[in-house]
This record gives structure tokens, sequence and C-alpha cells, in this order.
């Protein structure tokens, strides 16, 4: 996967997020990139039966030097084909520092 991403389509994707930058916002001057933090659900070496339905949740972490805009998408572009979705739009959790 390819990702933050801003815009994308829809297909398959699987596996775990390669995070790398797809380049500058039009017109911002910043770069959109993300780093792998952690699995949330679905560790590696998890086996599941056949047909199995499931939601594989990664967290991220914005290493980019702007905040990723509205509609900013994780996009597949290797590995496993799991399901129907080619890209997803991030839920973006803005965490705080004191």
């Amino acid at each position: 996967m390819r990702g933050p991403q801003h815009g994308g389509t829809s297909g398959p994707y699987g596996g775990k997020p390669e995070a790398r930058s797809t380049g500058s916002v039009l017109g911002s001057g910043g770069k959109l990139d993300a780093r792998f933090v952690q699995d949330v659900t679905i560790f590696d070496g998890t086996e599941l039966a056949p047909g199995t339905q499931f939601t594989k949740i990664w967290r991220l972490r914005n290493s980019g030097s702007i905040a990723w805009p509205p509609q900013t998408q994780l996009v597949h572009v290797g590995g496993d084909e799991l399901g129907s979705v080619y890209a997803v739009t991030l839920e973006v959790i803005c965490l705080k520092s004191s």
C-alpha cells in the first residue's frame, strides 16, 4: 500500500502498508508522507479460515511536513489482493502533544 494520497479509486487491497509519499499537495509546497507504527487488528502470522470476513487496521504516523487533507487515502500498490477495495479514506485522528 502507498499512503497517504489525496484522491483515489476502488479495487482490491491487502498486505502491510508500505507508507510512502506520493509527493506534494498542489499549491501547498508541503509533502504528504506516512510511516507504519503498528498493527491494530490482525497481527502478522494470524491465521483465518478461508472466507472469514475481517477488518484490517494499521496505525500510521504522519511523517510529512503538512497535515493530511480531508479525503486522504491509503492506496494498494502491491501484495496480496484480499478484498474488493483498492483505496481507503484515512480516518485522521489529531493527537495533541503536551
